[in-house]
């Protein structure tokens, strides 16, 4: 169980899953502006908090649990609009509640109640006009409500210790007996919880389903919202990125007024503020605003400003610097001819800098000329106008903006957005930090040089899905043609934030960049098809000798069949004695290096299959640390695949040092396995020509790491284990904590795979959501599998790996099948860890990050954490 609510309520799981909700509900266009809202299951008010920005009139919040009430009430005690009440919400007692509400809010909690029926019916009494409801549902089709167990000590489930999981068709239908009408939305909130596609029964136990209903008095006209349970849904912005736009003129350098009218839904009144407006249309972001009658400031010390105030008709026109102290009345502005690049400072960068951009534009660069200008605060000039909202301001002085920002109020005004100019990346980290740090905006994006900051993780990841898909009009400077940027005389056409002529002209040079590597491909190709023909004919002679191998075959079958029936000792003596007579006659017959001489881990088979490798070979090797199913895929290729040879092995890079230390202690169980690890090091280091097929495994380190140690309980650790053969668990559990860190799965990415193939974690981007993933390098095939998954994806990770071959799970070592299996499911449920413990290891220093999912992480530290 977590200590507090807030561990959980403000975890990264919970508040990306809140993201996505919130995202999705902005994107219905309900209409909250000076409503009254009911809201149920408020938690510590995180859904409050996001309902007030909406413009709710007022809020009665219920919720049930007085650890959550305490803390949201303390949140909101000075806020009038916010009326938290503690309240029954499984409805055992008496409703007390006699208002009604234009709208009731219930996410996250039908699914948490034992008595659904009867809530829906509570929430029909108290609505006005709209319900708005989420809840985990049942992924199947059935008509009922499905009560489950719930953790009733957890601060986010039922009180009561049992809840629902009703199917969508019973939610919809009990919905329809209180409400005239019932919506379910097209879309879906962009979370891997919200199904797209209600065909596939990709969801198992254990994993929530959740989807969004709306219900209402009166009808709803609303193209985004359907009268029936739906089967396909969308992601919110397949919807958004298709809405009809009303025609704009855009005039920003780079899209960013584009940007701009897309985050505010293109809607008609708002007001702006633009410091650095030069003549007020050249480059602007604000002008297209304008234009659609929004009002606004513009701010321009300099020589344009009769300019701006003549194109600008409807705005306020102010000619002065801004700066960041009222006892600055006025300042030296350094004035070059362009007018764009004009500043307050004045360094030797600064000026280099200048003359390198006049000199791009082949324009004379003749100086600064310095002028003292009027100086204001930002903050005076909106008092001395009334300004009391602002939507978006934007800033671009040259460098300077830091001065303009300290005299500008942002706690007061609160901008919903505000765009800044950095042109290098040490002023870029003073803005970020300015903003980001000092006044809590979040950094949302950039665009070519300009940051934009935005207040609220909603609004962010809603101005950065936005893609920009405009015309910007063609416009001159206000010298003429010789000072405008060439790409602005016609007019230009941006398309996903690119320039269509940048990018087709990149476009061009891939594509005759590619055709010089196809042309040099073919020759490569051309080349070995010659070298593949003489191999051919190698091949041809070599099959034509066969006759001489198959009494070797014999030979070896003979030696070996004795061998495995006696001690491991005597085993690995007799795989050296066969290995040296099999080298031996190689080197007799002196075969031209066409097979190299390493028998396979199953040598002493007699079925008919190849053990040795040749050099057209692409061989298989089953290569990973231990207890992570290696033994199952053996299994499962050994009489499938004869063509070519297999090999199982967990060591190759180290294993010359662990045969070294086992032989100091006794020959064991495996000690052949370690020489093959050490043949096959040599030969992958000499015969780089081999194409291997590599199989690696990976699993849950704890699960792994406790199979590890109960392999090697009555050996390597029978100190754990009692006269009488029960185990030590309290003396095993602390060995299991303090060892975990150092098991083995960590050390071998980086001693065995990185070390013996090149391969470094990093750089494998493995399909965390598929289960399986089939990476290439340098003519080698590698297959990386979940060991959770393998039962699953086995027929389609082998169809996909190795298509030639009909290859069928085979089970082998598996832990139900051991003798200690009771004894390990037993410490299994007595481990647990601390929460934050599993977080730092898991996202921090274990491998699992960069195989699994956040999701399935946050499984993996619900399983070990404990109650």
């Amino acid at each position: 169980m977590n200590k507090k609510p807030e561990d959980q309520f403000k975890s990264n799981h919970y508040q990306r899953h809140n993201e996505a909700r919130f995202n999705h509900l902005e994107s219905l266009s309900i209409d909250f502006n000076d409503k009254t809202v009911l809201e149920l299951g408020a938690g510590i008010g995180d859904h409050t908090e996001f309902l007030l920005s909406l413009g709710v009139k007022n809020i009665t919040s219920l919720e049930g649990r007085k650890e959550n009430f305490d803390i949201l009430q303390e949140r909101f005690k000075s806020n009038e609009k916010v009326k938290p009440l503690l309240y029954n919400l499984d409805l055992d007692s008496h409703n007390n509640l006699n208002e009604k509400f234009d709208i009731v809010y219930c996410y996250g909690l039908l699914y948490h109640i034992s008595k659904p029926k009867e809530l829906i019916e509570f929430l029909a009494e108290h609505t006005k006009e709209i319900l708005l409801l989420e809840t985990c549902v049942s992924y199947e089709s059935n008509n009922a409500s499905n009560i489950v167990e719930e953790d009733k000590e957890s601060f986010s489930q039922s009180v009561t210790g049992y809840g629902c999981r009703p199917a969508r068709n019973w939610l919809f239908d009990e919905l329809k007996k209180n409400y005239e009408y019932v919506y379910m939305p097209i879309t879906q909130p962009d979370h891997e919880e919200f199904p797209k596609d209600w065909t596939k029964k990709v969801y198992t136990k254990g994993n929530l389903t959740r989807a969004v209903f709306v219900a209402s008095k009166k009808e709803l006209k609303n193209s985004l919202l359907k009268n029936n349970v739906l089967m396909f849904q969308k992601e919110i912005y397949e919807i958004l990125d298709n809405k009809d736009e009303p025609f704009r003129r855009y005039y920003s350098q780079h899209g960013e007024d584009y940007l701009l009218w897309k985050f505010f839904d293109f809607k008609k009144d708002g007001f702006f503020v633009e410091v650095g407006a030069f003549d007020g249309v050249h480059l602007s972001n604000t002008y297209s605003f304008e234009l659609e009658g929004w009002n606004g400031i513009c701010v321009e010390p300099g020589q344009y400003f009769e300019n701006c105030k003549k194109n600008r008709p409807n705005s306020i026109c102010i000619n002065a610097a801004c700066v960041g102290s009222e006892d600055i009345k006025e300042i030296t502005f350094y004035e070059e001819e362009l007018g764009l690049l004009s500043s307050l400072d004045i360094s030797t960068e600064k000026k280099e800098d200048i003359e390198k951009r006049y000199e791009n534009r082949k324009l004379e660069f003749l100086g600064h000329k310095e002028k003292t200008v009027k100086a204001k605060t930002l903050n005076s000039i909106l008092e001395e106008n009334d300004v009391s909202e602002i939507d978006f301001i934007t800033i671009d002085v040259e460098g300077a903006e830091i001065d303009v920002l300290k005299g500008f109020n942002l706690h007061k005004y609160k901008p919903k957005v505000v765009i800044l100019e950095a042109n290098d990346e040490e002023h870029k980290k003073e803005l970020i930090d300015y903003m980001t740090i000092d006044n809590n905006y979040l950094f949302s994006r950039n665009i070519d040089f300009n940051l934009i900051f935005v207040l609220y993780e909603y609004d962010s990841f809603k101005i950065g899905k936005i893609k920009i898909n405009c015309s910007i009009e063609k416009q001159l400077h206000p010298l003429g043609l010789k000072y405008t940027l060439p790409d602005y005389l016609s007019g230009l056409q941006y398309y996903n934030g690119e320039n269509i002529i940048y990018t087709l002209w990149d476009r061009f040079i891939s594509l005759e960049k590619k055709n010089q590597e196809i042309e040099e491909k073919e020759k490569i190709i051309k080349k070995k098809n010659q070298e593949i023909e003489e191999k051919e004919k190698i091949i041809k002679k070599k099959n034509q000798s066969l006759a001489y191998f198959k009494p070797l075959e014999k030979y070896l079958e003979k030696i070996v069949n004795i061998s495995i029936k006696i001690h491991p000792l005597e085993k690995y003596k007799e795989y050296k004695n066969l290995l040296n007579s099999y080298h031996k006659l190689k080197e007799n017959e002196n075969r031209h290096n066409n097979f190299l001489t390493l028998p396979t881990d199953d040598f002493f088979s007699a079925r008919n299959k190849k053990y040795y490798i040749s050099e057209l070979d692409e061989p298989i090797l089953i290569y990973q640390v231990g207890k992570v199913g290696s033994s199952t895929i053996y299994e499962s290729l050994k009489d499938k695949v004869k063509d070519v040879p297999i090999y199982q092995i967990h060591n190759i890079e180290t294993a010359d040092e662990i045969l070294k230390k086992e032989k100091q202690k006794g020959f064991m169980e495996g000690l052949h396995h370690l020489t093959i690890g050490s043949e096959l090091n040599q030969i992958i280091k000499n015969n780089p020509q081999i194409h291997w097929k590599l199989i690696v495994g990976i699993r849950e380190p704890i699960h792994r790491w406790l199979s590890d140690i109960f392999q090697n309980i009555n050996e390597r650790y029978n100190y754990f284990v009692k006269e009488d053969g029960d185990l030590k668990y309290d003396k095993l559990i602390d060995f299991v904590k303090e060892s975990l860190e150092t098991e083995p799965m960590q050390d071998w990415f980086i001693n065995e795979l990185e070390k013996t193939f090149k391969i470094k974690l990093s750089e494998i981007n493995f399909n965390k959501n598929k289960g399986y993933f089939i990476y290439k390098k340098n003519g080698m095939e590698i297959l990386f599998y979940q060991l959770e998954c393998l039962k699953s994806d086995f027929n389609n990770m082998f169809k996909d790996f190795l298509p030639d071959y009909n290859i069928s799970l085979q089970n082998a070592n598996e832990s139900t099948d051991k003798k200690y299996y009771i004894q390990y499911k037993k410490l299994q449920e007595l481990l647990t860890f601390d929460e934050d413990y599993l977080r730092e290891f898991y996202y921090k220093k274990s491998v699992t990050r960069f195989f699994y999912t956040d999701l399935q992480i946050e499984n993996f530290i619900n399983k070990w954490k404990g109650k």
